[in-house]
């Protein structure tokens, strides 16, 4: 539904994600993210007229996704190079202390699904095949073949055992009609 009308909500909730790094980058001892949205919505608030923040529902939707994650991820911490000496190199600090962390992160989310024109020509054999994602699929495939042949087979001998043990049955006991029909069902 939000894609719907993302057109009519991308700028007030880009302004709010603004907010919410602003805030999130002031390190509040002793908020949690409950804590850091409300005083997000309360500094939007006081940017865009004393409106309140109209898209709260979007917004739960939107934190798990991964572009959402990727853009407050790239935009929360900044790095600075420095020069360590009189020659040519240099080396980063930064003032999150987790950077190389969240630099990994943010290398790990670069992985985000596709887009609807990249989804809709992969769908009709267009566009950039991702050999990565094939080679996993065909891998996939060939292990659901095992285990469907393997299924497959565990049917049969089941059925040659139940066979086997209508064949060996005592037919000593039976009366004349169910011995009529043990005969039947052998016979066919």
């Amino acid at each position: 539904m939000a894609s719907n009308h993302w057109y009519k909500m991308s700028a007030d909730v880009s302004k709010f994600n603004g907010c919410y790094i602003q805030i999130k980058d002031s390190h509040p001892s002793g908020h949690n993210d409950t804590l850091v949205i409300n005083l997000a919505k309360d500094l939007w608030s006081s940017r865009n007229k004393k409106r309140k923040f109209p898209y709260t529902h979007s917004l739960e939707i939107l934190r798990d996704q991964p572009k959402w994650q990727e853009f407050v991820k790239k935009d929360g911490g900044s790095s600075k190079r420095t020069k360590v000496s009189a020659g040519d190199a240099y080396t980063s600090s930064s003032s999150n202390p987790d950077a190389s962390e969240s630099s990994r992160s943010v290398q790990n989310m670069d992985d985000r699904p596709p887009g609807q024109k990249a989804a809709k020509a992969a769908a009709k054999g267009k566009g950039k095949v991702n050999k990565k994602k094939t080679d996993e699929v065909s891998e996939k495939w060939e292990k659901f073949q095992d285990i469907q042949m393997k299924k497959l087979s565990l049917f049969e001998e089941r059925i040659r055992v139940q066979e086997f043990e209508l064949l060996c049955k005592d037919t000593s006991n039976m009366n004349e009609r169910t011995l009529q029909n043990h005969i039947q069902v052998c016979e066919s």
